[in-house]
């Protein structure tokens, strides 16, 4: 009783977004009945005008038109069952964005790229706030140099290794991935520092090509 009384507290059961979008649900998009119940996308798409709106070149409304489209056409399509048995929602809407017909064109783009940007919208800040206390672990007082995209690429990284059968221990770097692994590329500097002559660099790159070349595989 007290779990449900808190999810009360912090959700709003009244907001029309939480209505509409359970006919994102696989089973309930590929089901000809519950188009008698939501015969149209277009209600949830206004909700969220951001994420789809009037085709800005023509202003006809062409793109809203095709959302619609695609939704009242996909029950009736014959799908494989790699998409039709999928009942992860995310994984149900990423194969449906890539999937061709026996013309080779894709039908769904507008209506799986719409449904996947849907669930993308964090129900919570709690996501947020995690990267942000991984964002300050990784850059520090003493890191008060390394680059925005080196922080981004760091926190994906440590993202991708929870999906490792081993996590990091078991993953073995390209000698791509090590030869970046250098200050100049990690860390800001200066104009001297960032621009060293020609021979310089490249003696720089050999010392670290070689300091790899004994544990990084080809």
């Amino acid at each position: 009783m007290v779990a449900v009384s808190e999810i009360k507290k912090h959700w709003d059961f009244s907001d029309k977004v939480m209505s509409e979008i359970s006919s994102l649900n696989p089973k309930l998009a590929l089901s000809s009945d519950h188009r008698e119940n939501k015969l149209s996308i277009v209600p949830l798409a206004t909700i969220l005008p951001r994420i789809i709106t009037h085709n800005t070149a023509t202003g006809d409304g062409s793109l809203l038109q095709s959302l619609d489209d695609q939704w009242q056409n996909l029950p009736l399509r014959c799908l494989p069952d790699d998409i039709t048995q999928e009942k992860e929602v995310d994984l149900f809407w990423s194969k449906l964005l890539t999937f061709e017909n026996l013309c080779g064109e894709k039908e769904f783009t507008v209506l799986a790229q719409f449904a996947l940007d849907v669930l993308c919208i964090p129900y919570a800040n709690a996501d947020c706030e995690r990267i942000f206390s991984k964002i300050n672990l990784i850059k520090t007082k003493s890191r008060n140099r390394i680059l925005t995209n080196t922080i981004n690429n760091v926190v994906i990284a440590s993202d991708s290794a929870k999906h490792l059968e081993k996590g990091c221990i078991s993953f073995e770097p390209t000698r791509q991935m090590a030869n970046k692994i250098v200050s100049n590329v990690l860390y800001a500097t200066t104009s001297l520092q960032s621009n060293p002559s020609t021979s310089t660099r490249r003696d720089f790159e050999l010392e670290e090509e070689d300091a790899f070349e004994f544990f990084i595989p080809d």
